[in-house]
């Protein structure tokens, strides 16, 4: 049975571009939430007629759809002019986000972090607010940090709402690198109180393998922009973004591409924290938006910049390919990376937005504009599936002659399990390849497991002294390992098997590598991990060639 091949309907529509000729005229526009509530769409940022941010004239403004498509002339959302009961008129506002309870209540948490104030917002329509303001910190961290609301608040199945906060040090000026905690406010009484979970802070220095008396002014690593998500379990699962470089640029070179993603798990509904650890994903420092159980009750989307941390140097401006990433289950280990949701070109971050009949709305800052898309449909997880990914170039899948080809060493496309095969004592997962076109260099055929915990390459090099193209295995060290001879425009059948702590690897039903070593259940056809050239497209096409309909998948 061949395979399906997950390649969805992605749509764009501007929810707010300055140069619509409308008013207000809003230069910068950042920091986007978006929420269905009693049957409308809503969106809210924070925004200024000045374009720069943090700056005085900012405040979070709303619009409201019909239809995803025609938007509402922005308002400021927390003040008298839009009818709001108890208005704020401070000019510094940040980062709104959203909860709908019930289709009752909306709840809207934000800051005003120069005045040390943070609030949740609720309204009955969804146009009307009211202000209350909470505590601005944890009660072990009063006075000495400001509650930054960040990402779409989380309504739990047991009806808990919780939104997700950095901690900024109160200063004249917060500094995103300089942010050792992360928290949550949390209500578990449909909004009437608030209160704090216990800071989160990530593993140390050490943990990672790097001495912090070498590290330049690096204390600890930074986390900001927290984001929540249920797993089927009912624990909590947390993704942060490490900002440990953000505002210390000596620290890029020791800076690595699959730290900038960190994740903890709360077993007691998200109020404490184990610490923050590194994810096996490939990133940058940015933003990220998760949510679960959309395609069953353990599923997990993220959306994220497919990019890689450094390329090019400078941080701010390797925000490219907005991606969906996808795995079987809540652990962010497995994530995939998929198709890119933002019009083709130019940059877009910072994503929020909601999973509502089989499509997942998004919105993002497209700059210095606000960007809706919808995917349809998501993915279906009662089956494996293929997904191309769409934030690397090289790959084509060639549906009319049943192949995909790649073209670049870091082309992909992933292998998406079910849950079933993802926790089952073996998974094997086969396909034909061909050598189409070669160059000397190597090049991966199948990527297995993580970056860094136990996985590998398999890939062909090329060896001069015999003339002979090599399958090697390379793992996660660096260390390679040659199996076979591979020819030229023959095709061949590469089949991996992950048990428990055992690494199979058969060449047309041949074994060529048996080892140990427990690896995660992660499979992609190409380079994963790979780093893209800069810029895109300079780099020089190869081609190997993987027959669709022979992949196979199968557990046991």
């Amino acid at each position: 049975m061949t395979l399906p091949i997950y390649d969805p309907e992605v749509s764009y529509n501007p929810i707010y571009c300055p140069r619509n000729g409308k008013k207000p005229y809003l230069r910068y526009n950042h920091d986007v939430d978006i929420v269905r509530f009693q049957g409308k769409f809503l969106a809210s940022w924070n925004a200024n007629e000045t374009g720069a941010e943090g700056v005085p004239g900012q405040f979070n403004f709303l619009s409201v759809s019909e239809d995803f498509i025609h938007w509402s002339t922005p308002v400021k959302l927390f003040t008298a002019a839009a009818g709001c009961r108890n208005p704020v008129e401070s000019d510094n506002q940040w980062q709104p986000a959203f909860i709908n309870w019930r289709d009752e209540t909306l709840f809207c948490a934000w800051c005003d972090y120069k005045a040390r104030r943070t609030f949740v917002a609720h309204s009955s329509d969804g146009l009307h607010w009211e202000n209350v303001e909470v505590p601005s910190a944890p009660p072990e961290l009063e006075g000495q940090v400001v509650g930054f609301p960040t990402n779409h608040g989380l309504l739990t199945s047991d009806g808990a709402m919780l939104f997700p906060a950095s901690l900024p040090y109160v200063a004249d000026q917060y500094v995103v690198g300089d942010t050792r905690y992360a928290a949550h406010l949390i209500s578990r009484d449909g909004g009437k109180s608030w209160h704090w979970s216990r800071p989160a802070e990530a593993v140390g220095w050490e943990e990672l393998g790097e001495d912090p008396e070498r590290l330049p002014g690096a204390k600890y690593l930074g986390l900001w922009e927290p984001m929540l998500f249920e797993q089927g379990n009912g624990r909590i699962g947390m993704l942060i973004r490490n900002s440990s470089s953000q505002d210390n640029r000596e620290l890029d070179p020791f800076m690595k591409p699959h730290w900038m993603i960190l994740y903890a798990e709360s077993a007691d509904g998200g109020e404490s924290w184990p610490k923050c650890r590194p994810v096996e994903v490939d990133s940058i420092i940015c933003r990220n938006y998760a949510v679960s159980r959309t395609g069953g009750p353990d599923t997990l989307l993220m959306v994220m910049n497919d990019w890689v941390v450094n390329l090019p140097s400078r941080i701010d401006q390797d925000r490219y390919f907005l991606s969906l990433y996808a795995s079987p289950v809540c652990e962010p280990d497995l994530l995939l990376p998929g198709p890119v949701v933002q019009p083709a070109g130019g940059r877009a971050f910072y994503p929020n937005g909601f999973a509502h009949d089989g499509k997942l709305y998004l919105a993002y800052t497209y700059p210095n504009s606000i960007m809706g898309a919808v995917v349809q449909e998501l993915p279906d997880f009662s089956g494996p599936f293929l997904m191309p990914r769409g934030g690397r170039t090289g790959l084509i899948v060639d549906r009319k002659c049943g192949v995909a080809r790649f073209g670049h060493r870091w082309a992909t496309l992933g292998v998406v399990l079910t849950e079933s095969q993802t926790r089952a004592d073996a998974v094997t997962v086969s396909g034909e390849l061909e050598l189409f076109y070669r160059r000397e260099e190597d090049f991966p055929l199948l990527t297995v497991g993580g970056k860094t915990r136990d996985g590998g390459t398999l890939l062909t090099e090329w060896c001069p002294e015999r003339a002979q193209d090599l399958l090697v295995f390379r793992d996660a060290s660096g260390e390679k390992l040659e199996l076979a001879v591979l020819e030229m425009r023959k095709a061949f059948r590469l089949a991996v098997t992950l048990e428990r702590d055992r690494l199979l690897v058969r060449l047309d039903g041949e074994t060529v590598l048996d080892r140990p070593g427990r690896i995660l259940r992660k499979f992609a056809f190409g380079g994963l991990y790979e780093t893209p050239e800069w810029p895109v497209g300079r780099a020089m096409v190869q081609e190997v060639r993987l027959k669709l309909d022979s992949v196979e998948v199968s557990a046991r």
